[in-house]
């Protein structure tokens, strides 16, 4: 099951309203926490309390709490490859590694006894299956890309995908950063400009950003990564359905039997489709009426189209257009995708369950 998380930053941050934060979004179903100690300057002990009083109170919600760390952050805290206990003895369930170690306590650490996961930089080149073969613990092997909080220094979309195929095919648990977009947040370095693995996501709406993500088809968790986001945000993303692709139309005045083959139909993406058209047909042989109910004769790339009577056999089928064609009359135009979503849809795979929504004037 696919995981919705938040981000807090208790070497800047209040440790109050940080649990405020945490019951906020665990009210919309959040269920993973992220913090990060590489900007730490307190001494172990300190780390410890603090740390250990924000996890208590997290589980407490039902949090999965991943740490970034370092080799620097391991030294601080008297924890070695072979010595994970100080961070069982904090309450953390996942240790992301920022640093390089070696292949060795790579897989030592992934043999722990605490039950505890390894998170694997997704922002490499990195062969974990190798590790596997060297003796590493499989299932308590995940991965997390980067985020980046200066501008102009995120991932390329292209990029991101690249690096997936090195371990996401195999089934590795994927976790990526979206923004909020709310005034006055931070991360754990003093630069503002939020904080997304993907660059085209930065200052995007928080739900466009994880449709994004999503429509990689390789991201598992999605996490805020910056503090605090705005309970409206929260809610939002909280609606996203995570599991299949969403998409968002104009739409125009239609009858209520198409807004229903729109909105309704469980659409997936037809494994034959050609160049002109994304072809979902759940809804084909119902024998649904549907009149024609215009007479556009030219449609244009991003038009949302619904087979009408004039062609019997193939009625209620919904189509996307991807290039410019004649109208015979058998299609109605009953919506528009925009050029963003146009942008996602081309990365729509075969086979593959896909959601239309009507977007709000």
């Amino acid at each position: 099951m696919k995981k919705l998380g938040i981000s807090i930053y208790p070497a800047h941050s209040n440790i109050e309203k940080d649990k405020e934060y945490l019951i906020l979004a665990s009210k919309y179903g959040y269920q993973r926490l992220f913090m990060c100690m590489l900007s730490e300057v307190d001494d172990k002990d300190t780390i410890i309390a603090k740390y250990k009083d924000i996890c208590d109170f997290a589980h407490k919600y039902g949090y999965e709490i991943s740490v970034d760390t370092n080799f620097d952050v391991f030294n601080k805290l008297k924890a070695t490859a072979r010595d994970l206990r100080v961070f069982k003895e904090i309450g953390i369930d996942i240790i992301r590694l920022d640093g390089p170690f070696t292949d060795s306590e790579y897989i030592a650490m992934t043999k722990n006894p605490y039950g505890i996961k390894i998170e694997f930089n997704g922002s490499i080149y990195q062969n974990l299956n190798y590790l596997v073969k060297l003796g590493a613990k499989r299932d308590n092997m995940v991965v997390c890309a980067n985020f980046y909080p200066l501008k102009y220094t995120g991932l390329s979309f292209e990029k991101y995908v690249d690096f997936t195929k090195t371990y996401k095919p195999d089934g590795y648990r994927n976790a990526a950063f979206v923004s909020s977009n709310a005034l006055n947040t931070f991360g754990p370095w003093p630069v503002y400009d939020g904080l997304v693995t993907i660059e085209e996501c930065r200052y995007k709406d928080i739900v466009d950003q994880a449709r994004m993500l999503l429509t990689t088809d390789s991201v598992d968790d999605i996490i805020i990564g910056n503090a605090y986001a705005t309970e409206e945000e929260i809610k939002k993303l909280s609606k996203l359905n995570l599991n299949h692709q969403t998409y968002y139309y104009q739409g125009y005045d239609i009858s209520d039997l198409e807004q229903k083959l729109l909105n309704s139909e469980i659409h997936y993406r037809r494994l034959d489709c050609g160049d002109y058209l994304i072809r979902a047909i759940s809804g084909r042989g119902k024998g649904y009426d549907i009149k024609p109910n215009n007479a556009k004769t030219k449609i244009e790339v991003g038009d949302l189209l619904i087979i009408n009577n004039n062609s019997p056999h193939y009625k209620g089928e919904v189509h996307i257009a991807l290039k410019e064609m004649e109208n015979d009359g058998s299609r109605n135009v009953v919506g528009k995708l925009n050029d963003y979503e146009l942008s996602l849809i081309k990365h729509l795979k075969d086979n593959h369950i896909f959601i239309l929504v009507r977007k709000e004037d």
